[in-house]
């Protein structure tokens, strides 16, 4: 199986010099032209054979702390070919956050000018206590709405 950045079986890496390319591995100078029919023969698939081990991850950990260092697993390649999706979760909960402590900062100074006494934090844990009461009374309703009929 080929490495990562292999695109093709015989040449270990490609290099860019002038009007010619320097095929590394084979160790031969090509002109363009026959770099260009390699380039545009059959693809072969990108694989990672990246696999995070233990003492990978806890010298990632000592380093860089918990959160990053999952952070930069998660946006690893192989990772990415693992699961697409979990990278882009990972962006739009980053941009998540980055927005709710916008919006945090926000309420603050509203609060602030307001002269209400209240912080933002009291705000957010009346909105989630609604939130909760709301949940609480769907599940009650729906309870009741059973029972009537049985």
């Amino acid at each position: 199986m080929d490495h990562v950045g292999h695109r093709a079986p015989n040449a270990e890496a490609i290099l860019l010099c002038d009007a010619y390319l320097r095929i590394v591995g084979v160790g031969r100078y090509q002109p363009s032209h026959s770099v260009a029919h390699l380039a545009g023969t059959r693809t072969y698939p990108l694989d990672s054979t990246f696999r995070p081990g233990y003492n990978m991850a806890v010298n990632l950990i000592a380093t860089k702390g918990y959160t990053d260092a999952q952070r930069i697993l998660d946006r690893s390649f192989a990772q990415y070919q693992t699961a697409t999706h979990v990278v882009e979760q990972a962006t739009q909960l980053t941009r998540r956050r980055r927005d709710l402590a916008g919006l945090e900062k926000d309420l603050a100074a509203e609060l602030r000018s307001q002269h209400t006494g209240l912080t933002a934090t009291d705000v957010i844990e009346y909105a989630g206590l609604r939130r909760d009461l709301a949940l609480a009374e769907r599940k009650a309703g729906a309870l009741v709405q059973e029972l009537l009929a049985e």
